[in-house]
């Protein structure tokens, strides 16, 4: 069976897909490559797409209440960004392959692929800058306490890369639990992703989500401080405001190598 890689984007982004899908070509080879996109899209859109991407077009969470999200300023993202957590019942795999738009692998997902994901439901790379779920709690405007028995200092994981183990996605009801805890807490898809499944999440390593803003070489500074030197990343991600297609940002070779 192929690697299944999926990307989700809205009317804003369905025009920043290639870089991601040469970058894959590139150093992975031929993958099952799907863009799901929102409802939102025109349809004249859509259709200027390659016919090398799978596309799923049409899909909207309405569960999601966007209005309670846009409350706090910071919470301004948009739907898409939850649609990630649809992968596993959208896509008939066992695995898939969930990147953010603003990445650009240069490593082999096969090795990635083949990792053996046991009882957890999904695989992700630890948050490099909110370490704790207490520190990402403390961005929602309102705070409210967490849920109940929720540890709030465990490690957070980033949702910019992850591998989804499917079938106990699925089982589980993960996607559901995520949609209640948002309805409940309104919050970003990555603080939502780690309440629901704190406990169940496979740590991949930091060269799989590497933070090119803040890197110089190998080595990651925050506000002009030497935090950590990594091995060589297999994907960069551009976190934040600064997107390589609008900015001039660290790394922007590696992004215009795949445009």
């Amino acid at each position: 069976m192929r690697i299944a890689v999926a990307v989700c984007v809205d009317v804003n982004l369905i025009n920043r897909i290639s870089h991601v899908y040469n970058s894959v070509l590139r150093h992975t080879g031929e993958v099952d490559f799907y863009v799901v996109c929102d409802k939102g899209i025109p349809a004249p859109l859509i259709q200027k797409l390659p016919q090398k991407y799978r596309v799923i077009a049409g899909v909207d969470m309405p569960e999601i209440d966007m209005q309670a999200q846009r409350q706090d300023h910071r919470l301004s993202h948009a739907k898409a960004m939850f649609y990630r957590f649809l992968l596993p019942d959208l896509i008939g795999t066992d695995k898939v392959i969930y990147l953010d738009n603003d990445v650009v692998v240069v490593g082999d997902l096969h090795e990635m692929w083949e990792l053996d994901l046991g009882n957890h439901y999904v695989a992700a790379v630890s948050s490099t800058f909110q370490r704790t779920l207490s520190q990402n709690w403390k961005a929602l405007a309102t705070a409210p306490p967490p849920p109940a028995g929720v540890d709030m200092e465990a490690i957070v994981f980033n949702s910019g890369t992850l591998m989804f183990n499917s079938p106990l996605w699925r089982q589980d009801c993960v996607t559901e639990k995520i949609i209640q805890i948002v309805r409940d807490y309104p919050m970003f898809d990555q603080i939502a992703l780690n309440v629901a499944c704190q406990g169940k999440i496979y740590e991949l390593s930091q060269e799989w989500c590497m933070p090119a803003n803040c890197l110089k070489g190998r080595e990651l500074y925050l506000d002009g401080n030497l935090m950590r030197v990594y091995g060589s990343p297999k994907i960069y991600h551009w976190h934040g405001a600064n997107k390589p297609w609008a900015h001039t940002c660290n790394f922007q070779e590696v992004y215009e190598a795949y445009v």
